[in-house]
């Protein structure tokens, strides 16, 4: 009994083995017959990356012998093998904590790979744990790279500086021999530069597009989208791309995040200058989510107030106004009239309602719509109190049988029927 909880020769001899010497054994044992080799090597590799004391030298000798490629390409040969596919998920997923290498397993598909495997095997409970805490790893990381890369896009659009620019001032300015002078000049706007706008509006969107419940990544889009769409050519990228449906995607996604609602709508301001991205924010359900910010967000000024000036400016399309009407925007701009009337509250607590929404509806139409409404509610209530009132008439119709403590008979049967036993 002892002898099974105690490693075997083989284990023992591998657990001596130097790293680099171990991850040569696995790459000439990548075979059938080498299956016990992989399996005892990746547990190695393991607890070598979980002890602290020299985590570091063994996370550099493992990059070195491109051990995240061979545990990956050992997952690829033996995803269906439980034992070896468990090992080798345990073992990349603990390198990934670490902070390394997290950018090669990513780059190498590593996601991915984990995710097959946790739906290969939706049984085995380790295997699940696992796959998971890897995919959450690189998940995470995966976000933090994009929202870099969202954020460099946003410079080169700014700055008028194309990607590879962007990398080498990146370079230079972390550099601590230049002067800050130098630095800053480094980084000044290049008038005359030409940059390729469709190609950062595809990154972000596929950014945005790869990360919808990532608050991190659609802040940051939705940021570069405002700079984006604001006066630069970009060759009717943001319309192929969908952009439309990315922005209202966003903003339904993340409801309570202040930053991601007033910069979504900030940004359907921007695109509902251009007659199609207008008509395309319509046709993806802008309207209802912009009047859900409104309602949502009452008690906050300054997101109402980019609510209300993106509906005025998605109102320069026609069918964009009948979306209003059916989702009862009007409502929206008779309470603000009210409420630009009331005298009791400050000038700087009222949201301005622009001329473009104001122009809509007239002064009879709304009320018109609004009397509609007040009926619509009424007729709703009598018919809640009909309702009500069918149910106390129905208990009255038939009352519940008195009945004593200790009754055996119902009392309708009080004087007696031919045929019961008292």
């Amino acid at each position: 009994m002892l002898s099974r909880l105690l490693p075997s020769r083989d284990q023992v001899q591998i657990r001596m083995m130097g790293t680099k010497v171990l991850v040569n054994k696995m790459h000439g044992s990548m075979n059938p017959n080498g299956r016990e080799m992989i399996i005892d090597g990746c547990d190695s590799i393991t607890r070598r990356v979980k002890w602290q004391l020299l985590r570091e030298s063994h996370i550099k000798i493992l990059h070195e012998t491109s051990a995240i490629e061979l545990l990956l390409d050992i997952l690829k040969l033996w995803m269906e093998d439980i034992p070896v596919a468990l090992c080798a998920v345990r073992a990349t997923g603990r390198i990934v904590k670490t902070g390394k290498e997290a950018d090669r397993v990513l780059e190498l598909g590593g996601l991915l790979l984990a995710e097959q495997c946790k739906n290969l095997h939706p049984d085995d409970p380790d295997m699940g744990k696992a796959a998971k805490d890897l995919m959450r790893t690189l998940t995470l990381r995966s976000g933090s790279l994009a929202q870099k890369e969202i954020r460099v896009c946003r410079f080169c659009a700014m700055n008028n500086v194309d990607l590879d620019g962007a990398k080498e001032l990146a370079r230079l300015v972390n550099s601590e021999k230049l002067s800050g002078e130098t630095k800053v000049n480094l980084v000044k706007k290049k008038p005359g530069a030409k940059v390729d706008i469709a190609t950062l509006v595809r990154k972000v969107l596929n950014h945005m597009r790869a990360h919808v419940n990532d608050r991190r990544v659609q802040d940051a889009g939705l940021e570069a989208l405002m700079e984006l769409s604001n006066g630069h050519d970009d060759n009717g990228a943001l319309l192929k791309g969908n952009a439309a449906e990315i922005v209202v995607e966003a903003m339904s996604s993340q409801p309570d995040s202040y930053a991601v609602q007033w910069k979504g709508c900030a940004v359907v301001q921007y695109m509902a200058t251009r007659l199609a991205l207008s008509a395309e924010l319509g046709k993806y359900g802008v309207v209802a989510e912009l009047k859900r910010v409104y309602d949502d967000y009452e008690s906050d000024r300054e997101v109402r107030q980019q609510a209300v000036w993106a509906l005025g400016a998605i109102s320069n399309v026609p069918d964009n106004v009948l979306r209003m009407q059916e989702k009862k925007v009007y409502a929206c701009v008779s309470d603000l009239l009210a409420k630009i009337e009331d005298k009791s509250i400050l000038p700087e607590d009222k949201v301005a309602l622009p001329i473009s929404l104001r122009a809509v509806w007239s002064d009879e139409q709304l009320g018109n719509f609004m009397l509609a409404a007040v009926e619509q509610q009424a007729a709703e209530e009598k018919a809640k109190i009909a309702e009500a009132n069918k149910y106390s008439s129905y208990k009255s119709a038939f009352p519940r049988s008195k009945r004593g403590k200790y009754s055996r008979v119902s009392d309708e049967f009080t004087k007696g029927v031919p045929g019961l036993v008292d």
